[in-house]
């Protein structure tokens, strides 16, 4: 083969693998931003104001209807159902619906020991709760406000009781430690031998 046709080859050859690379390199970067774009980071200002003005909205529903306040333990529950057996929220007020979300979400945090936090991902920014030092998180928001929307009669603590279900393979092994508690800035065991680099996980609860 004539000299100038084999160094055309050679070029079409080196051409090929610097295309096929530089391919899988795009790949891997889109795979990498789509990645990037779940993470979970801590409440804004903005945001904790939110979560307690929607809880004061079912403290005074609670209060006006039904004389009982909230307690921020499991007989919150209660109040949540009576509400929501009673429609005392219209089914085209989101706003409102979602927060006897934020009521559920502070059990679960409360009882649990979860944290809220914000869970950015392609779907947007969302409230939820989350287990410390992971990305295994909860949506209460929506938990109840979704049935409600269109009518279906909820059980609250069904769905709390399938929230912890769901959430439960997460939570540390609280009697590892032996009632003593860990320096919070040490993974803790359960922890190290968790999957880094891995997105955020979404628990969802039907």
């Amino acid at each position: 083969m004539p000299l100038k046709n084999r160094l055309s080859l050679l070029a079409l050859v080196i051409g090929g693998c610097f295309a096929t690379v530089a391919g899988a390199d795009i790949s891997i970067n889109a795979e990498d931003d789509q990645k990037a774009k779940q993470k979970v980071s801590k409440l804004t200002w903005a945001d904790e104001n939110d979560l307690a003005r929607k809880e004061e909205t079912v403290e005074r529903l609670g209060q006006r209807h039904f004389g009982q306040s909230l307690r921020h333990n499991t007989s919150d529950l209660e109040l949540l159902q009576r509400i929501a057996d009673h429609k005392l929220i219209k089914q085209n007020d989101v706003e409102n619906l979602q927060a006897l979300g934020v009521v559920l979400g502070n059990t679960l945090k409360d009882e649990l020991g979860l944290e809220w936090k914000i869970y950015t991902d392609a779907k947007g920014r969302s409230r939820a709760v989350c287990v410390p030092d992971t990305e295994y998180c909860l949506f209460p928001m929506t938990m109840l406000s979704r049935r409600l929307e269109v009518g279906v009669p909820v059980d609250v603590d069904q769905v709390y009781a399938d929230a912890v279900q769901a959430i439960d393979p997460y939570l540390p092994d609280q009697n590892a430690y032996d009632g003593v508690k860990p320096d919070p800035s040490d993974k803790p065991g359960w922890l190290k031998d968790r999957k880094t680099g891995q997105p955020p996980i979404r628990i969802r609860v039907q």
